[in-house]
């Protein structure tokens, strides 16, 4: 009974940056259907990401590393310095990172992290709205929600 209580959950996910897709997943995974929406009508392009071995490791979890390796690069150390360009410290090199944690820090644009998450959610049936801007949300019963967009549209979900 509790598998088809589950399954009959829709979340709400608001917003598609690399949060939102990544949720998505992760939610499908559970056995809860899902579906994104974002206030913008394209992906944001703009940023570099560094992705250390623990962002690493989720994306695997998420079944993406693969495809983020392929996209990005490897990175032999990063170093910190502050606002007024004095070394605040170095995290190791690849070699050292993959040793202690399994992977190095792999840079990748942002876009492209983006585009491989939501192309990941959406293979596993998740809908994307582009162009769907939060008006507000409204708990309707217990568990169960309606958001409202600025288009007028309304879609009820469960969280």
């Amino acid at each position: 009974m509790k598998n088809m209580e589950q399954k009959s959950k829709k979340a709400i996910i608001i917003g598609c940056g690399i949060a939102g897709p990544s949720l998505a997943i992760a939610l499908k995974r559970a056995g809860i259907d899902s579906a994104i929406y974002e206030e913008h009508d394209t992906r944001y392009n703009f940023g570099l990401l560094s992705l250390t071995p623990n962002t690493f490791h989720a994306l695997d979890i998420l079944g993406v590393s693969d495809a983020v390796l392929e996209k990005g690069y490897q990175v032999d150390g990063v170093n910190f310095y502050s606002s007024n360009g004095n070394s605040m410290g170095r995290m190791g090199s690849t070699s050292e990172m993959q040793e202690r944690y399994g992977s190095g820090t792999v840079m990748i644009r942002r876009m492209l992290l983006n585009k491989i998450l939501c192309d990941k959610a959406e293979s596993l049936g998740v809908k994307i709205e582009w162009g769907k801007k939060l008006k507000n949300i409204e708990v309707i019963e217990k568990q169960k929600v309606l958001a409202h967009f600025e288009d007028g549209t309304k879609i009820e979900g469960n969280m």
